[in-house]
């Protein structure tokens, strides 16, 4: 007799049909995570990083809040770009080209205006020695000073530390060889072209260095000879001294100095003709009326619009206003 034998049961299948629809869903949801951190767009490119300032934070990093400045008072500003400032227009340039004010020491041009406004600028370009600004609101007009009295009325001679553009008078105590007088404040000595000695003398200060300064005739006071009485006879006598006086200095003026019409903010077209001596890789001399015009960046040959910057008894120095094309040969 034989005996039956168990027959072991069948194991289950491992993957089963719920779990293929599993594992197909889950290769499906990673699959997709790999494609969308392969194309999604970098999170850097698009954002923006803001920081938010106090104004003292402000201040320290010197960022433009769009504060306006006053500069219409005796300030030691120096003009940077895209700020604004409040200031009284001074003059015309020479070549009516545009009206001038400044902006601490700096030359600054302004279109729009006239002497004696007081607006609001903004600054557009900065050069070492020059700015430009545009017009952005007009506050107030006025006239300018030019009586002698009264624009020097409000400025004590102590007053050592102003910028340029002050009016003081004073005696011319000697010539020098260049035919610029010289007037003394105390230690510092002021330069003035187109004066005698013995002149008392109305000027404006046009530059201030640490071992002299320049200025610009604004009026001759004349001086009184010694002994003069009331009479007819002494104030004739005085009136012609006062012509002669005059008359010596336009002529002594015109003598010494080249091209005295040549004086900062006037604008020329010229050619580089040479180069300057103690920087010919940079520096190229062009010449207006026999004056040494000194202009950097340039080379011989180039043609270029300038705007004078500085001016002396025996040269002038400019900034590049643009650059043109070579004239073309005949």
């Amino acid at each position: 007799m034989s005996a039956d034998v168990p027959t072991p049961p069948k194991s289950a299948p491992f993957l089963t049909m719920p779990k293929l629809l599993g594992l197909l869903a889950l290769t499906i949801v990673a699959t997709g995570a790999v494609v969308y951190l392969a194309v999604r767009p970098k999170g850097g490119a698009n954002e923006a990083v803001v920081s938010v300032l106090d104004d003292r934070a402000a201040a320290t990093v010197k960022v433009n809040t769009g504060e306006v400045q006053d500069a219409t008072v005796p300030n030691s500003l120096a003009p940077e770009l895209g700020h604004r400032y409040k200031v009284r227009i001074q003059s015309e340039s020479r070549d009516g080209a545009s009206m001038i004010t400044r902006i601490g020491r700096t030359l600054t041009f302004v279109d729009g205006v006239k002497p004696g406004d007081i607006v609001v600028v903004e600054v557009t370009r900065v050069s070492p020695t020059t700015a430009q600004a545009v017009l952005i609101e007009h506050i107030s007009s006025g006239p300018v000073p030019t009586g002698p009295a009264e624009r020097t009325a409000s400025r004590a001679p102590s007053q050592a530390g102003v910028p340029p553009g002050e009016i003081y008078t004073g005696t011319v105590v000697s010539v020098g060889k260049f035919g610029d007088g010289l007037i003394k404040r105390g230690q510092q000595q002021v330069y003035v072209p187109g004066v005698q000695k013995g002149d008392r003398v109305v000027y404006e200060i046009t530059e201030k260095r640490a071992n002299a300064w320049t200025a610009r005739l604004v009026e001759s006071l004349g001086a009184a000879p010694a002994g003069a009485g009331n009479d007819r006879a002494s104030r004739s006598r005085e009136a012609r001294s006062q012509n002669n006086r005059r008359d010596q200095a336009q002529d002594q003026s015109t003598a010494n100095i080249r091209a005295p019409e040549v004086q900062p903010g006037n604008e020329y077209t010229v050619t580089i003709k040479e180069k300057e001596r103690s920087n010919p890789d940079k520096d190229g001399v062009a010449r207006i009326e026999g004056l040494a015009v000194l202009i950097a960046d340039t080379q011989p040959g180039d043609r270029v619009k300038i705007r004078i910057t500085e001016r002396r008894p025996t040269l002038a120095k400019a900034e590049i206003v643009e650059k043109l094309p070579a004239e073309s040969s005949p």
